[in-house]
């Protein structure tokens, strides 16, 4: 990805997301250290459309993204049990027709 291409994402991300920043608020976006959310262009982008860029310190965004650790880690932890317990009981795998059955037990 270079400085061009991380300029359309913005552009992208902010036609996604703008509607929900009601009142003319800020968004934040967090980022990773790559070079393409710094050029001059995403930044002014940002800038302009009020966008706050929050970089994650180097090496660090696995431990620090928040859904990923909050909220997202205890779902995968019983995603993975129900799974295995599903491919264990049946011998079959996870496809669409029992996926929302064995997602809505680690859910709950």
């Amino acid at each position: 990805m270079d400085g061009e291409i991380g300029v359309e994402w913005i552009k992208h991300f902010d036609k996604h997301t703008a509607a929900k920043a009601i009142g003319g608020k800020y968004q934040l976006l967090l980022v990773d250290g790559h070079n393409s959310h710094y050029t001059h262009g995403f930044l002014e982008y940002a800038h302009t459309h009020q966008i706050l860029v929050v970089c994650y310190p180097a090496h660090t965004t696995h431990v620090l993204q928040g859904l990923n650790v909050v909220i997202f880690s205890v779902l995968k932890h019983f995603w993975t049990i129900e799974r295995d317990r599903h491919e264990h009981d049946t011998g079959g795998k996870v496809d669409k027709s029992n996926f929302l059955g064995i997602y809505g037990r680690a859910h709950l």
